[in-house]
This record gives structure tokens, sequence and C-alpha cells, in this order.
């Protein structure tokens, strides 16, 4: 998927990035808001608002009104009262609906964009004496800082943002603005309400700019990003969740960031299987390709293909191939990754796809777990890189909520001490002799079956003994099928 064809489609996307969803809770609210009258000459009588800025607002608001090029060629022509005008309006004015609809007429106004309105926005800001002490993301901050309408928060934010990224070459935002911004969206990734998906599109438009994506990383924005990551998220969220991902994923370093730190390809290979929309099987896909082709080291490449392959994502591509596919730059990229998880398959060994099993966090009952031959030619294994395997089967004993995944798991450390004497030591210290006896009191009987067989592993020396009186120790707890 080419970067530059990507960024412009248009069935996704409209001007400036913004996707034209009718379900957005913000545009339904806009759409509503903008057929709304205020009483300006009210305010100017009230002598809440001077004369100039009176006239200004008064007559933009018809021109808006009446759309066509009137909007355009009045912001023009009136262009130094465009942020001084605002500015005062969004700071001295405080009803909740009238913010609302200043903040939908600027929404309009910048979206203008021939030529670009922002920056004679920007620019009107630069050159208004009246402003000379304050900066002009200022009272967006501040509204998304203090109000409590919603609709004003993400409101302010969507036309900060659009301001902000159109300027970025020029009057860049920088330093605390920039700050409060990016932390802002940062935080609100964790809040799952109706705004979600505008949140994603605000920090998807100034991941664009290497300005903002360099400081959105610092703060621990991709970390965020993969936390909320998830196969049961609304298709628009996740549509636009891993377009941030796919925006991060043509930086080669970031690339290995994305796997090694955040594991996402497994999670992106179940979206890419479960989602019934196209869009979103097409952007995580990119997503997975750049995960393949961007990264430099051989071995980690490679660990990324088995844990794909072992996600099933290969059947997935072969069911969609068996459908006309209109979209070329999809059909690209399957077409990339089926080949370079061919490639990997044909050297792939038992022992690799078991990693890859147990880095992908979803344990079944494949053979090789069953099999006496592989546990002796691979418990030592574990131990490789600082017992990374062995913590990650540990870790699911401690995280999973899943009866298969738990039975598994005991099942395996069991294995591990039988074939690994000094692994006994290794795993109490390792925390993990305690998790399988809290497993003991699971719910789930093959959980507990699992659980008494690998204590039982740890704490005898002759094994080939004990199998033979298993049956009469364990018949109570063991589970009712394998």
């Amino acid at each position: 998927m080419a970067a530059s064809k990507a960024v412009l489609r248009t069935e996704d996307f409209g001007a400036g990035g913004d996707k034209l969803a009718g379900t957005s809770v913000l545009q339904l609210q806009a759409n509503e808001i903008r057929e709304m009258s205020i009483p300006w000459s009210h305010y100017k009588e009230s002598g809440m608002i001077p004369e100039n800025i009176f006239q200004y607002v008064k007559s933009l608001d018809i021109v808006l009104k009446q759309g066509g090029e009137k909007p355009l060629k009045f912001v023009q022509e009136n262009a130094k009262m465009l942020a001084p005008a605002f500015v005062f309006l969004l700071s001295h004015l405080n009803k909740d609906q009238t913010i609302q609809y200043l903040l939908v007429m600027l929404d309009d106004v910048i979206r203008l964009r021939e030529p670009n309105v922002s920056k004679i926005f920007v620019t009107s800001a630069e050159t208004s004496a009246d402003l000379s002490s304050t900066s002009c993301w200022t009272p967006f901050l501040n509204l998304m800082n203090h109000r409590e309408d919603r609709f004003i928060v993400h409101m302010s934010s969507r036309v900060l943002s659009h301001i902000a990224v159109d300027v970025a070459s020029t009057y860049p935002m920088t330093g605390p603005d920039l700050d409060f911004f990016l932390t802002w969206l940062k935080t609100n990734l964790g809040v799952r309400d109706e705004f979600l998906q505008s949140v994603l599109r605000r920090i998807h438009m100034l991941l664009m700019v290497p300005l903002y994506r360099d400081e959105f990383l610092a703060i621990g924005g991709m970390e965020a990003l993969g936390r909320i990551l998830s196969p049961a998220l609304d298709f628009q969220v996740q549509y636009q969740l891993i377009f941030c991902l796919w925006i991060l994923s043509f930086d080669p370093n970031l690339c290995s960031l994305i796997q090694q730190k955040l594991e996402l390809a497994p999670v992106l290979s179940e979206i890419f299987g479960s989602s019934s929309r196209e869009k979103v099987k097409r952007i995580s896909l990119a997503v997975l390709r750049n995960l393949i082709e961007k990264e430099d080291n051989a071995q980690r490449k490679k660990e990324t293909c088995i844990l794909l392959i072992h996600g099933r994502i290969l059947k997935n591509i072969g069911h969609l191939k068996e459908k006309p596919i209109d979209d070329v730059e999809f059909e690209e990229d399957m077409n990339y990754v089926e080949e370079a998880l061919n490639s990997v398959l044909l050297t792939l060994s038992s022992f690799d796809e078991y990693a890859a099993e147990i880095r992908s966090g979803r344990l079944e009952w494949s053979p090789v777990h069953r099999s006496p031959r592989f546990w002796i030619e691979n418990a030592e294994k574990l131990n490789r890189r600082g017992y990374e395997l062995l913590k990650m089967l540990i870790h699911l004993l401690d995280s999973s909520k899943n009866p298969l995944i738990l039975s598994v798991a005991c099942h395996d450390l069991g294995e591990y001490v039988r074939h690994y004497t000094p692994g006994k030591q290794v795993l109490e210290a390792l925390g993990g002799k305690h998790l399988i006896m809290q497993c003991l009191a699971h719910g789930d009987p093959g959980v507990r079956y699992e659980a008494l067989i690998s204590l039982q592993k740890l704490m005898v020396h002759n094994w080939d003994y004990l199998g033979k009186k298993l049956p009469q120790v364990t018949s109570a707890d063991a589970p009712v099928s394998a």
C-alpha cells in the first residue's frame, strides 16, 4: 500500500484527512448546531462584544449560511479579523450554546481550505496587537481543559488539530501548548465513549507531521495506541486506530517496536481474520506487511512471520483470494505477505511453531504439547534469552482467564521440569510454582487436573513410576476430554 495513495483514498477520508462518517457523533451534533441562530445583537447591546467584532461575526455568519464562494471571499477580504475575532469571542463568551456555534463556524471556515485559511488564522493572530501577549492556541486549549460539555471539548480539539497540521511547516505548535494537546489526546484514548473515534482522527492527522509525531512518541503515544487495540472494538474505531499504526509502521525503527515491544502482530492477525469490513482487513494487512518488509533484523522478521503463520493468516488470505479483488494494493499486500510466510514455512521447526504459539498468548492443544519427543529435544530451549519463553508461560498463568490457556500452560510447565531437572528451582524462583498451586482451586476441572499433574512432576524424581499410579490419584479431577 503506497503511502500517498492510501492517505488520499476518497472513500475513507474527506478534506484534511477527516472521515466523513454519517454516524460520527461530532458531525451529527455539528449539523444540528449549524441550524441554530445566535443573537449577536444582544451581545453587542449588552457590551459583551465590541462593534468591529460584532460586525465581523454577524457578516461571517450570514455568508456561511449562504454558502458558495461568498464565505471564502469574505474571509480573504477581512483576513486580519479572523483570529482576533474568534480568539476574543471564545475567550470572553461563556454560554455553551454560543461556544458550540462559534466552534462550528470556525470549523466550517477552516475547511474552506482554498487558499489555506488556517494560515490566514495564524497570520492574523501573529500580526494582531490585541493578541501579542497570548498564543492563538490558548482559547482552544482552555476550552479542552476547563469545559464539561463534551462537544465543546472535542470540537475544540478538531479545530485545533486542523490548524496545527495546516500551518506545521511555517507556524508549528510547539512547547507547552503542544505538550498539553498531545497529552490530552493520549489520556483520552483511555476514555471509551462515543468520541474515541474523533480522538483517533486527531492523532492520525498529527502523526503525518514529523514534529508532532516525534513528540507523541516521546510521551508514550504509540504504547497508548497499542494498549487499546482489540478485535472487540467497533470497526470504525479499529480502522482509525490501525491507520495510526500504519503511519508509524513506515519507520523501520518504530516497526520493530510495534512488534517487539507492543506485540501487535497477533492482534492485527486476529482482526484481519475476524473483521467483516474490507477496509479494516486492508489496513490491518498493510501494517502487517510493513512489520515484515521494514524489519531489518532477519531473526525478528522470521519471528513475526511465524506468529502470523500461527495466527492462520495464510488460510484467511486464501479465502479472500477465492473472490474477485478490486483493490490492486490490497491484492499486492496479500501476495507479499503470503510469499513471505510461505518462504518461512519451508524452514519452520516444531519449536519455532511452539515459540510462536507462546508469544501469541493463544495456547491450544496442538500436537507438540503432548509429544514426549518434542519435550526431550526442546525443554531446555525455554531457558534461552534469559528464560524468555518460560517467563511468558508463567505470565499467562498469572494473566489469562481462559481455562484452555491455563490448562496448556500448567501442562507445559510440568513437562519443562520433567525433562529439565534444574527447571524445578528455576520455576519456583520465577513464581511459577505458586501460580500452578493457585490453579488447583480453579473452577474448571481441566485446569485443576493439569495443575495437579504439573505439581506432581515438580515434586517427584521418578515420573515413570508415578505415571503408573496416576489413575488412582487423579480420577476425581480428570477433565472430561483432553
